[in-house]
């Protein structure tokens, strides 16, 4: 068996360099069904990963459509915070609005 090397992080990813975040830095529940057809692990709120992508990178440019949702598709937005998360999964801020409690 031939070892490849590791493969350059490709521009558009939202990864940064691994380095960065250190071994254990994201904090990610287990892989399970979280809304999609296909299993996910979704990160958690105090997961280095939240927060921590580049909205820049989430355009038209590197993807050749603008991607709106995240890999589980509508209604999972893609930046749904004040910036996009590292991975597929994105963590998705609390429903605002009125809502008016049943008795």
């Amino acid at each position: 068996m031939i070892a490849r090397a590791p493969q350059p992080v490709q521009v558009g990813d939202c990864r940064p360099h691994p380095a960065s975040l250190g071994a254990s830095a994201t904090t990610l529940g287990i892989l399970r069904n979280n809304g999609s057809m296909t299993p996910t692990r979704a990160i958690r709120a105090n997961s280095r990963a939240h927060n921590a992508g580049a909205n820049a990178l989430v355009t038209a440019v590197y993807f050749g459509t603008t991607p709106f949702s995240d890999q589980r598709g509508a209604p999972f937005v893609r930046i749904s915070y004040a910036a996009v998360d590292i991975g597929i999964y994105e963590l998705q801020a609390p429903a605002r609005g009125n809502f008016a409690l049943r008795l």
